[in-house]
């Protein structure tokens, strides 16, 4: 049955075709390809795994073909010999794509449309394409061999189809594979290019059309390269893979102007020193490139060092040297081959280029005896000197192990900001309540000492505040960058939607109001000091109207939430690209709330200063008006002029801790809120807000610990000197 069909078929198609080694059918071609021919072909498909044309130096042309999958052919190789012309008319698919290999033998690689030649820009148009992709979306590998002659420039729509490999051989200053730069061109992809026995330049016009198919390997094999041109609008993954098998390896790297290598994995740049990220981030996402280096007359001399001096080390690239015999190890060859175990931390299954090379091969193994020690009498640093131009990366060596576990260095600074916040809030909260105590069985009626107890009262509310940060970890994407704590893999905190909502809406409004709140009563500490020393009158009128410990408590507490009411006129994220309105009324409120803070800090300083200047100076009068009585000035410098020194000093260290960061954290938030339509959740400052925001916390509460140790002090010498009032009015109206 099956002789009769194909006797019938051979009938058809009118061809001259012969049996060679039992796998191959030769076809001599003096027609057109059409449907009779193809099925011919299919129905032997199963006896023969080779088809070979020889098309006796005629055109190639072709009928339209039916458009089904044509599963028995794509098992076969194909090839084509002796082809003067390509015809491409109305038909399609084109025949070679239905097949898996295709192999080109001594034929002109010339495409005709309409009886006219692809090579010219007028007729190589999109509409080309059709003819070779509509139909077939299978990866197919071509191989053109020896005798073959190429146009140029070669339209690039004649290749709209997937290549698995395109192998191209005898490529010279004449015959060269040259692309027409076509904007309107979209390409398909390639994996694999391989040039062999050629001497070239590889060209702009190739690197673009491997750029356009997002190729992932290319092998210059048993040729001479003189230079690889670097195309600007590359795309940065361009390749896994890069082998460079020259006969002239040194008059390449002497050559080259190198940068294509320096600008050929840039946009993956990595910090060396950084191991966190190699071994957590870098081995998992990865983007290396294999530069393979073969050759078997060159050895990396010493004398070749400075050639190699800016290899991007940084930039995941790494040098495979290959060699028929083992090399002397030469500086260079370490300099080359220096982060082997970087490679081998990023070269995971898991990573988009993952290779089963290594950099420890035959030609390198010399080197790797006694690796550490061949690195320091190399003396990297001292040979870099002596290039002839400096290193363009500071960065050249990795010193990352595979095996040893690192955490990122943001670990660290969160675990700082715990362990500060903890020991504020455990240290903090009891004094404060023990003081507290304290001072209200013994101060209570006393003016002065019921602002300290006010003051007292926030700070120990903020202090007691600290507890929930550090027990609860921010992270979910709904608060942005803004508000979340840095990732890390040993954070064992509590963390809910409820309880970041709960943080981020209720516990930092209610440490604002209370910072607020302390600082406010701090405040009118100093603007009781200052009348009690310069208008006692006024001062004792003023404290006739006499105004309650709770009153006053609730008007400063209601002034610090008024005064924050602000912090709920925010978003979190992509919504807030709507709310340009919000985005105003907060970029107002804010700058005149700074600026309200601005000048009030201006004169608190100057009051400050002035105050502290004031005693110091009267002090001396004092002194002067002692009589000698060396007795009784000690006691007053101990007992009085040194805690309301003390007092002065300290309010102004409060500042000092609380007020530069609240005015830094002020300016990040400011600019968050300027770019709110450009950048919604995250943008350039959330980091910055994020942080400050947290040396702000620390630093305030700091600096309400130690105002209460200074109150300690301070209380227990004012407890001993009210002896000396009287004595004090004396010589205070002596001076006056």
């Amino acid at each position: 049955m099956h002789i009769l069909i194909f006797l019938v078929l051979f009938r058809i198609v009118d061809t001259k075709c012969t049996i060679k080694d039992n796998t191959t059918l030769k076809c001599l071609v003096n027609f057109s390809i059409n449907q009779s021919f193809v099925d011919y072909i299919e129905n032997l498909s199963d006896y023969y795994s080779i088809l070979d044309l020889d098309f006796q130096n005629l055109g190639y042309t072709q009928s339209e073909l039916e458009s089904r999958d044509y599963k028995t052919l794509w098992n076969m190789k194909l090839i084509i010999r002796n082809v003067s012309r390509f015809e491409i008319f109305q038909a399609s698919p084109f025949f070679p794509q239905l097949f898996n290999e295709i192999f080109f033998y001594d034929s002109l690689i010339d495409f005709y449309f309409k009886n006219q030649t692809l090579s010219s820009n007028k007729i190589c148009r999109p509409n080309i394409s059709k003819y070779f992709y509509k139909f077939f979306t299978k990866h197919t590998s071509v191989y053109f061999k020896s005798g073959l002659t190429f146009p140029y420039p070669l339209c690039p729509f004649i290749f709209s189809y997937n290549f698995e490999i395109l192998s191209i051989e005898n490529l010279n200053s004449q015959n060269s594979f040259e692309f027409m730069i076509n904007i309107e061109y979209r390409a398909i992809s390639l994996y694999k290019l391989i040039i062999q026995n050629s001497i070239l330049i590889l060209s702009k016009s190739v690197l673009s059309e491997l750029n356009l198919r997002g190729c992932e390997q290319i092998e210059i094999k048993n040729s001479t390269l003189y230079e690889i041109e670097y195309l600007d609008r590359i795309n940065q993954n361009l390749f896994k893979t890069i082998i460079l098998d020259l006969l002239n390896m040194k008059q390449f790297w002497s050559l080259s102007d190198k940068k294509w290598l320096l600008n050929l994995n840039k946009n993956y740049r990595i910090n060396l020193l950084d191991c966190y990220d190699i071994t957590r981030v870098q081995s998992k996402q990865n983007k290396k490139i294999d530069l393979v280096l073969a050759s078997s007359d060159y050895d990396y001399p010493d004398g070749d060092f400075c050639l190699f001096k800016d290899f991007p080390h940084t930039d995941l690239v790494f040098p495979i040297i290959e060699a028929p015999f083992r090399l002397n190890c030469s500086c260079t060859l370490i300099w080359l081959i220096l982060n082997w175990e970087l490679r081998d931390i990023l070269n995971t299954k898991q990573t988009f280029s993952y290779s089963n090379r290594t950099m420890k091969t035959q030609a390198t193994e010399k080197c790797f005896q006694d690796f550490e020690l061949r690195i320091k009498l190399c003396n990297f640093d001292n040979l870099l000197k002596k290039c002839p131009e400096p290193r363009l990366q500071v960065q050249y060596q990795s010193k990352c192990k595979k095996n040893i576990k690192y955490y990122k260095k943001e670990c660290v600074k969160l675990f700082i900001e715990l362990i500060l916040m903890l020991l504020i809030s455990f240290i903090g909260t009891p004094l404060i309540i023990t003081t507290l105590i304290a001072l209200i069985k013994k101060y209570k009626d006393d003016k002065v000492h019921k602002l300290m107890i006010i003051e007292l009262i926030f700070e120990s509310f903020s202090i007691l505040l600290m507890f929930y940060p550090c027990f609860v970890r921010m992270d979910h994407p709904y608060f942005g960058e803004m508000y979340n704590d840095v990732a890390c893999e040993l954070d064992f905190r509590f963390s809910t939607f409820k309880l970041n909502l709960i943080n981020a809406k209720l516990i930092n409004f209610l440490l604002y109001t209370f910072i607020t709140s302390a600082n406010l009563s701090n405040l009118l500490i100093i603007f009781y000091s200052i009348l009690d020393i310069f208008r006692p009158s006024q001062l004792k009128f003023m404290q006739e109207f006499g105004v309650s410990m709770p009153y006053a408590f609730i008007l400063i507490l209601s002034f610090g939430l008024v005064f924050n009411i602000d912090h709920f006129m925010t978003c979190y994220f992509d919504f807030c690209e709507s709310k340009n309105d919000l985005a105003k009324s907060m970029r107002l409120i804010r700058f005149t709330k700074e600026c309200l803070i601005l000048i009030i800090s201006v004169l608190y300083l100057s009051l400050n200063f002035y105050l502290i200047i004031f005693l110091r100076r009267n002090i001396k009068k004092i002194k002067l008006l002692s009589n000698g009585n060396k007795r009784f000035y000690l006691k007053f410098e101990r007992f009085y002029a040194k805690p309301i020194t003390k007092i002065l000093i300290n309010c102004f260290s409060i500042f000092l801790l609380n007020g530069l960061p609240h005015f830094v954290l002020a300016f990040y938030k400011y600019k968050v809120i300027s770019d709110f339509s450009e950048y919604p959740t995250i943008d350039k400052y959330s980091n910055k807000v994020n942080a400050m925001y947290k040396i702000y916390l620390i630093f305030s509460n700091l600096a309400f610990v130690v105002n209460l140790f200074h109150k300690l002090n301070v209380n227990l010498h004012f407890e001993k000197s009210k002896h000396l009032r009287k004595s004090i009015k004396t010589i205070r109206n002596k001076l006056t």
